[in-house]
């Protein structure tokens, strides 16, 4: 069930860019409480209490679990505050204020409440293709050299992130896995096959690619003679160049 106005104080998470653009995402009206007024902090202050209490009364038994500490919070939040009349309700409970409301709740699915509050960043992706975020470098591919994209990621799972560009997603990126290229390190042999690969070759390798298929001119692929290598130096087996007489 979605809040319609969350009524919160200044804290520096209830301020954040992340936090306004989860509520702007599910259609919640933020309503932050004015700066240096007790007075108008005083509900999220006497809440403040409540929880005090509980922790101060949890304090006196021996230490549980985090299930068992939640069930107890849950049972006294409901008890010690929701079914308690309350003064400035005109003496009702906020289950009965709560109960009586005429609005519609809203729900949504798990998926879109994670859409809502994933962080957003923009990124740069360098000549490799490949971008750092919080110290994490992904591959984002070398379709999108050099050019800036907005990354979507939660940041207690850094292993995937959604890539945008020009407000479209276009796809998943993935954590980059690269080896390392010290030829001094000695690589046990057990280890050879969890080596990565290095982005730099590959994206040279496929511009290479490209750039020889264009420079072949008039010649097609499968006019080419056999013997002529892939890698472009324009010589045959027998060393004759391609295209020379003879």
């Amino acid at each position: 069930m979605l809040f319609r106005m969350p009524y919160v104080d200044n804290g520096k998470i209830f301020i954040s860019t992340w936090m306004k653009l989860a509520c702007a995402r599910l259609n919640i009206k933020l309503i932050n409480a004015k700066p240096y007024n007790p007075a108008a902090k005083g509900k999220i202050e006497r809440f403040n209490r409540t929880v005090e209490e509980f922790l101060a009364e949890y304090a006196l038994q021996h230490p549980g679990t985090l299930f068992e500490l939640n069930e107890l919070f849950r049972a006294w939040l409901s008890e010690r505050y929701q079914h308690k009349p309350h003064g400035s309700l005109n003496g009702k409970t906020p289950a009965e204020a709560f109960a009586q409301d005429s609005a519609p709740l809203r729900f949504h699915g798990m998926e879109t409440l994670r859409e809502a509050f994933l962080h957003e960043a923009t990124r740069a992706v360098d000549k490799s293709g490949c971008l750092t975020l919080d110290g994490v470098l992904y591959d984002a591919g070398t379709e999108f050299l050099r050019k800036k994209v907005t990354i979507r990621y939660d940041p207690f799972d850094m292993e995937t992130a959604h890539l945008w560009y020009k407000g479209t997603l276009r796809g998943e990126i993935r954590r980059a896995r690269i080896g390392e290229s010290n030829s001094k390190l000695k690589t046990p042999v057990e280890n050879l096959d969890q080596r990565g690969e290095s982005r730099v070759l590959r994206t040279f390798a496929g511009e290479h690619r490209k750039r020889f298929e264009k420079t072949l001119g008039a010649y097609g692929l499968r006019e080419m003679p056999e013997s002529v290598p892939r890698d472009g130096s324009g010589e045959t087996g027998d060393g004759r160049e391609v295209g020379a007489d003879g």
